[in-house]
């Protein structure tokens, strides 16, 4: 009977799952294009877990399950064992083996090394966020802001930040972000999308990505070069931000060697913030310290996931 490992990542923007077996041919990733954050809607969040998961589950194997979810340390205690009870059974009762289930940032710390004892996890997706176990004290910091994304280094932050200026620049600036969110008139594009920003977040975060990798619907050569341009001091202000709300954790600065992961899609593609965090940590814990950068947490060792204690 093959062993089979289900990874979900359940986030702010997408669900994702993953599949590794003992048999490598069953290897099989699935992805849902709908957020899953338990404190923006938590009945969505739900059922979009089970159907990443129902799509993954093999019958008549053995099957472990690592469900990581988004806004899990935002509920209140009762809710949170409540969504884990729930969980919990409804997989018992598809047979699956063995399951974990914790908060999305606690997944990096899988993919760091198990002989470096002080971790730190920073997460910079549609939101961010940092974890850290420095000398066995475990502590995750946010602010309310991070509940919607608006925190330096996410990708509601950045968007935010660029639709505002866009949106004031010009006609040919306009039109480019109302053509991007399928609006004419900017007044409704604000009334619409802004009016609800909980659910729209993720919505907002993605404009990052279009006009890094997507070639602009209005805008000139010059035009979409100087928005690039606006983007990456965006972003380096942005990583100046979070490193100085970093080093403000009680304790974080003291550790002597540590271990440190930067998961999500807006540290994963800003080269700009990449650098100037990497370049900070060496500085501070020094340049032989392990830095891990990856788009997702999904990225997990699959001998990690076989030590690991279910």
């Amino acid at each position: 009977m093959n062993s089979n490992y289900i990874i979900i990542e359940s986030g702010g923007t997408n669900t994702n799952g993953k599949r590794l077996s003992t048999d490598k041919f069953l290897n099989k990733e699935y992805k849902l294009s709908s957020q899953s954050n338990v404190v923006v809607n938590y009945s969505a969040s739900v059922r979009n877990i089970k159907e990443v998961v129902n799509h993954l589950l093999l019958e008549n194997q053995k099957n472990y399950l690592l469900i990581g979810i988004a806004g899990l340390n935002g509920l209140s205690i009762d809710m949170s064992k409540k969504l884990v009870k729930e969980l919990t059974s409804y997989f018992k009762k598809l047979g699956v083996h063995k399951i974990k289930i914790t908060s999305d940032s606690d997944l990096p710390y899988l993919a760091l090394p198990k002989d470096i004892k002080n971790k730190i996890a920073i997460t910079a997706g549609t939101g961010s966020a940092i974890n850290s176990i420095i000398n066995d004290r475990k502590q995750y910091v946010f602010s309310e802001g991070s509940i919607i994304g608006f925190e330096p280094m996410s990708g509601f932050y950045i968007s935010s930040r660029i639709i505002s200026i866009m949106l004031a620049k010009g006609e040919n600036y306009e039109k480019e972000v109302l053509s991007f969110f399928k609006y004419k008139a900017k007044s409704d594009f604000i009334n619409d999308v802004y009016k609800d920003i909980l659910r729209n977040r993720s919505i907002i975060a993605s404009f990052v990505g279009h006009l890094y990798h997507t070639k602009p619907d209005f805008l000139t050569e010059d035009e979409n070069e100087e928005v690039i341009n606006l983007l990456s001091k965006i972003e380096l202000e942005s990583a100046n931000i979070f490193l100085s709300n970093f080093k403000q954790i009680p304790g974080i600065l003291d550790a002597k060697k540590v271990a440190i992961s930067m998961v999500g899609g807006s540290i994963y593609n800003s080269e700009i913030m990449q650098k100037k965090l990497i370049s900070e940590f060496k500085k501070i814990y020094g340049k032989d310290t392990f830095i891990k950068v990856v788009k997702s947490n999904l990225e997990i060792d699959f001998n990690d996931l076989l030590n690991m204690e279910w």
